[in-house]
């Protein structure tokens, strides 16, 4: 089995270029080298007027598809995500400030509830030998998860490390 490693930095400053350069370090320093279909996962749900942080920053994104396609010039990027509480995921990804930023940068963004669903054979499976997955999400070569450190409504914390 491959050694896991995890990488820790400190950031100040949110400013897209200050991001980039630490993820560009992050991937280097792991040796990632994405490519293919790419599917950015990031933590959207909650975005709202109430809870205003409790989102993965649209800048942090942003500066993760800069370093991809300066790494992976012909790999096709979309953003991808899944919302909660019976809101549809268009209006987290509008009030994180997604919406604008994906227009912007050209990348697609994608709700896992709303796209078509693929059905998935799960060969190891003990009890469910099939399950249904968002197009993108099965589609995908390489998967980014960009989680948010929070609180959770249903539990105490949800953690980085996915």
């Amino acid at each position: 089995m491959k050694k896991s490693k995890v990488i820790i930095r400190k950031c100040e400053d949110y400013s897209v270029p200050a991001v980039e350069g630490l993820i560009r370090e992050g991937m280097e320093e792991l040796g990632e080298r994405p490519e293919g279909k790419i599917l950015i996962k990031p933590n959207v749900v909650c975005a709202t007027n109430f809870m205003n942080s409790a989102h993965t920053d649209s800048r942090v994104v942003e500066a993760m598809v800069s370093v991809l396609r300066k790494r992976a010039p012909h790999a096709g990027i979309t953003i991808g995500e899944s919302g909660g509480m019976a809101i549809p995921t268009r209006l987290f990804f509008h009030h994180a400030g997604y919406t604008e930023m994906a227009k912007r940068i050209r990348v697609p963004l994608k709700d896992f509830n709303e796209e078509r669903q693929v059905k998935v054979r799960l060969s190891r499976a003990k009890w469910h030998k099939t399950m249904f997955a968002a197009k993108s999400l099965y589609e995908a070569n390489y998967k980014i998860w960009m989680p948010k450190l929070k609180f959770h409504n249903g539990c105490q914390i949800t953690n980085a490390v996915k």
